[in-house]
C-alpha cells in the first residue's frame, strides 16, 4: 500500500506530459489546491488514524507488516509536533491525536484526481479506478483513515476538476 502509494507520487510529472496544456493545468491547479486543503485540515483539525483508537479492530493484521512500522516510525518522530498542536489547538490530550491520518485523505483525492484527468482514456481511465479503489480500500482496511477521510477527499477532488475537462 505504500510503496504504491509513494509510486503514485511519480504519476504526477508523466500525466502533466501526457496531458493536453489545459487539461494538465486543471490537473495541477486541483492537486495544489486538495493538498492545501488537506494541509489546512490537517493543522487545524485533531485527526487520528484510526489504528489508534480502534487498535484490536485491527489484530487481524500480521504484527510484521510494513504498516505497524510505518504507524510505530510516525509516532516516534512527531512526538514534539503532536504537543505542540495540541497546545496550540485544543485543549485535548496529545494521546487521541497522531498525524498518521490527516483529515482529508489527500491521497484519495489525488488518486481520483488521476482517474478524473484521464477518464476519456480507456485505459487508463480503468488503471486510475483501480488505483484510486485501492487507495481507499487500502487506506481503510490497514488502518490509516477512517471512510470520513476517504470520503471527504474525494468530494473535495471531484469540486475542484471541472466536469467538461
Amino acid at each position: 500500500y505504500t510503496g504504491v502509494w509513494f509510486a503514485s507520487l511519480s504519476a504526477l510529472p508523466f500525466s502533466l506530459i501526457l496531458l493536453n496544456p489545459k487539461k494538465a493545468t486543471t490537473l495541477n491547479s486541483a492537486v495544489l489546491l486538495l493538498l492545501a486543503f488537506t494541509a489546512l485540515g490537517n493543522v487545524v483539525l485533531l485527526t487520528s488514524s484510526p489504528v489508534y483508537e480502534l487498535h484490536h479492530y485491527f489484530s487481524y493484521l500480521p504484527r510484521d507488516l510494513s504498516t505497524w512500522k510505518i504507524h510505530q516510525a510516525s509516532l516516534a518522530l512527531s512526538h514534539d509536533l503532536v504537543h505542540l498542536k495540541t497546545a496550540l489547538f485544543s485543549g485535548r490530550s496529545a494521546g487521541f491525536f497522531q498525524p498518521v491520518a490527516a483529515f482529508p485523505a489527500f491521497h484519495s483525492g489525488y488518486a481520483l484526481l488521476l482517474f478524473l484527468a484521464f477518464r476519456d482514456r480507456r485505459c487508463l481511465r480503468i488503471l486510475f479506478l483501480a488505483f484510486w479503489l485501492a487507495i481507499v480500500i487500502g487506506g481503510i482496511v490497514l488502518g490509516y483513515h477512517g471512510f470520513s477521510d476517504t470520503f471527504i477527499a474525494s468530494l473535495v477532488a471531484l469540486a475542484m476538476f471541472p466536469r467538461g475537462m
